[in-house]
């Protein structure tokens, strides 16, 4: 087994706390928007949002609109919301607690770091600059830019030519079992699941972490091995 040299990370539910973060933009947009929810229980509405959100899993019309009109809130909220969220959930990001240290800690080590995320240069690039990380990593591959998703093995292998290492001299980190583990497996690298509240199980995983804070220590185990 080659010795790792470069580790990719997937953006949100690895690095990002989605679901904190969510929670923290849907209170205060309830908050910047108190004109529309008048006659209706906050709280109520703010549960139905996260229980339709399913950490990021479902589109942002569904989201805000559906609710919107399911709660009779005035029908410029039914486009006012879903564009509110596009336009300021990144401002909100909340990092996994540890983050900072990891990165530093694994620069200092040498490695080759780089993001592969799915979704637009627009708000992931802005949740980026907003967590302040982008210093840390060599190179930041978001599909729309990159023209290709994960799982594709694609974005992966190019990832990994900009990094100038071998897929089997890496090892990706992501909570996602299909877009992170399978997608860096076809890929030809190892691959860390960083397990989370959307999935049960990530087969194929090369191993587990339950918080970004065990990273350096599986990154080293595995490089060794062992």
């Amino acid at each position: 087994m080659s010795e790792i040299r470069a580790i990719t990370f997937d953006l949100d539910g690895t690095m990002l706390d989605r679901r904190a973060t969510f929670e923290v933009f849907a209170r205060s947009q309830i908050i910047r928007f108190a004109r529309f929810f008048t006659d209706v229980d906050h709280d109520l509405f703010f549960d139905r949002v996260v229980e339709l959100d399913r950490d990021g899993s479902t589109s942002t019309e569904r989201v805000f609109a559906g609710p919107a009109e399911e709660f009779g809130l005035p029908e410029e909220a039914v486009t006012a919301l879903p564009a509110d969220f596009r336009d300021r959930f990144p401002l909100e990001c909340v990092a996994f607690p540890g983050l900072d240290d990891v990165l530093s800690r694994l620069n200092q080590a040498g490695y080759r770091l780089a993001v592969i995320t799915n979704g637009g240069v627009r708000i992931q690039q802005r949740k980026i600059d907003v967590m302040g990380i982008e210093p840390a990593f060599d190179y930041i591959a978001i599909s729309e830019s990159e023209g290709v998703r994960k799982p594709d093995p694609e974005i992966f292998r190019r990832t990994l030519e900009r990094l100038d290492v071998s897929p089997e001299e890496a090892v990706h980190v992501g909570d996602n079992p299909g877009a992170d583990v399978a997608g860096a497996k076809a890929a030809g690298l190892r691959a860390i699941w960083h397990r989370g509240p959307r999935f049960d199980a990530a087969p194929g995983a090369d191993a587990e972490i339950t918080s970004i804070t065990q990273a350096p220590e599986v990154v080293t185990r595995l490089g060794a091995g062992t």
